[in-house]
């Protein structure tokens, strides 16, 4: 049987009619009365135990569970939210002069004000004038990622260029939200460790900051290889990881796997389209918003990368879906992509731009 929380209103008449019932000659609907504001107090604290209860039958479930309830769901299966990460990488520094030192601990600053520390000091030689040296962002989260060529400043006299290496800055993430902590949650339950199958693959990934999916290919590469491709959404552009990332995740698999088993981590590549949507009704700039949001829902739901062997086909009919399911949309023609589209091994679909048009024969 279904639990019913009734409202603090129908909390306050069930307090007043009990009151009639029980004090004969008495009425808890007429002001003013004393029993008229006990009824009111009483039907309202009801109320807040009735709220309580409600949250509390919420949280036996991973399903529904929130905050430090649905921690206590992943600690019986030693899982936890995944903590806040640095961005870290390395910065290339070119001096006007020599002998010069950049001493560990020197702080280095991005245009909006974001600082790195260095982690190494670093001699700046005669021959070279410039020196690759190691940084980790003073603040946790993915706003500390950056990408590669960013100039960064300093207060070192004599260097007069620091710009962050061909790799970029990677591997920062946010704190792990609760949705993504109950998905991990409810995959361990459903998919208990197999001692090497796909799934453990996928779980061993996604234990990492920032992943947020992750695909698995058997034999990809050759008897006894297991391709893992994976993506971290909410940190990067696309969800496309960096080669520190790759790098990282690579090494934790490494520490798990079967010891029969060679699992090869790669970075999609990704390959964004462009989807033009033609006499967009009612051509409004909050349809226009819902339109994009529903693409990128899509696109987010819908996508997996190309694999060998399983090469991945975007279907026309998916975007067109998401065009007509945006909030307000009463009719539209996807002018582009005109068929569907199947992805190279390697590659990840990805949303670049919504552009609206009118055809020739509709007036503007």
């Amino acid at each position: 049987m279904a639990f019913y929380m009734p409202d603090i209103k129908a909390m306050v008449v069930r307090a007043r009619n009990a009151f009639r019932a029980e004090t004969p000659g008495t009425d808890a609907f007429i002001w003013p009365n004393n029993i008229y504001v006990s009824a009111k107090v009483i039907g309202g604290a009801v109320w807040e135990v009735f709220g309580r209860l409600k949250w509390m039958d919420r949280q036996r479930f991973a399903m529904t569970a929130t905050g430090d309830e649905l921690e206590r769901h992943g600690a019986d299966y030693g899982i936890s939210r995944k903590p806040a990460s640095y961005s870290q990488g390395n910065v290339v520094v070119v001096a006007d002069t020599w002998p010069l030192t950049v001493a560990q601990g020197t702080v280095f600053t991005r245009s909006d004000g974001v600082q790195f520390t260095s982690t190494l000091a670093k001699d700046i030689g005669k021959y070279s004038l410039s020196a690759t040296i190691p940084v980790v962002c003073n603040v946790a989260g993915k706003s500390g990622n950056t990408t590669y060529g960013a100039p960064l400043s300093t207060n070192i006299a004599h260097l007069t260029a620091v710009n962050v290496d061909d790799v970029g800055l990677g591997q920062g993430a946010d704190q792990e939200t609760d949705d993504q902590l109950r998905e991990r949650i409810l995959a361990r339950k459903r998919y208990p460790p197999h001692g090497g199958a796909d799934f453990d693959y996928i779980a061993w990934a996604k234990e990492l900051p920032g992943v947020t999916r992750a695909f698995v290919k058997a034999n990809a590469f050759g008897r006894g290889t297991v391709g893992i491709w994976f993506l971290m959404d909410d940190t990067y552009v696309a969800g496309i990881p960096q080669a520190a990332d790759v790098a990282a995740v690579q090494a934790h698999i490494d520490g798990l796997k079967p010891t029969t088993a060679i699992p090869i981590v790669q970075a999609p590549v990704a390959d964004c389209i462009d989807i033009v949507i033609q006499d967009l009704k009612p051509d409004t700039q909050a349809v226009r918003e819902a339109v994009a949001a529903e693409l990128q829902t899509m696109f987010r739901r819908e996508t997996v990368p190309s694999i060998p062997g399983d090469l991945f086909t975007l279907s026309r009919s998916w975007i067109e879906q998401a065009v007509s399911n945006a909030t307000g949309e009463r009719s539209n023609t996807v002018f582009a992509p005109s068929t569907d589209i199947t992805f190279g091994p390697g590659i990840m679909p990805c949303l670049r731009s919504v552009t609206f048009t009118k055809s020739s024969n509709t007036s503007s």
